[in-house]
């Protein structure tokens, strides 16, 4: 049977001292460990850290058992910049890390997926025979990556102009 540590911390909780959870981020080695350690479900092989953050400040963590392990970083909220990044290990009480290099190295994933492909995507690119990103970008040679930089130039120029006009319509 594995053991996780569980707790979750976020900034925007209210202090409370009866709680040992307020402490998730950063003690949990001095907590009571019949507070943070639990047995996970037969169906639960992983442990999971998942850390979010918004505007690039830290927001809340998460650590529990996992019946899977989604080891990426997904962003959500239009103009919040919130990102959670989750990370999983397989042995008992592996999720404690709370180290700031840990925190660093975990919130380097961001934006990842924009320059190189998630683990599942490399399985699916490498069945599929795609390279990623410049065979599904279409690009073959220094001319078409130059051509498709321009075209990605003039298509940002346009979405631009287009919202400066809208909003200067609106305000006549």
């Amino acid at each position: 049977m594995l053991y996780c540590y569980s707790c979750q911390f976020s900034t925007s909780d209210v202090y409370d001292a009866d709680t040992k959870d307020d402490w998730c981020s950063n003690n949990l080695q001095k907590t009571d460990p019949s507070q943070t350690i639990k047995p996970c479900a037969p169906w639960e092989p992983y442990c999971m850290t998942s850390v979010t953050t918004m505007l690039n400040s830290f927001a809340s963590i998460s650590r529990s058992c996992s019946d899977k392990c989604d080891d990426f970083c997904e962003g959500v909220g239009y103009g919040t910049d919130t990102i959670t990044c989750t990370d999983c290990c397989e042995n008992d009480k592996c999720n404690d890390n709370s180290s700031l290099s840990y925190y660093l190295k975990l919130m380097e994933k961001q934006r990842t997926s924009w320059t190189k492909p998630l683990p599942g995507e490399l399985v699916f690119n490498k069945k599929n025979n795609l390279k990623f990103p410049t065979n599904m970008l279409g690009w073959s040679n220094g001319a078409s990556k130059t051509k498709c930089k321009w075209s990605i130039f003039i298509v940002i120029c346009c979405l631009f102009t287009d919202i400066v006009i809208e909003s200067l319509l609106q305000d006549v």
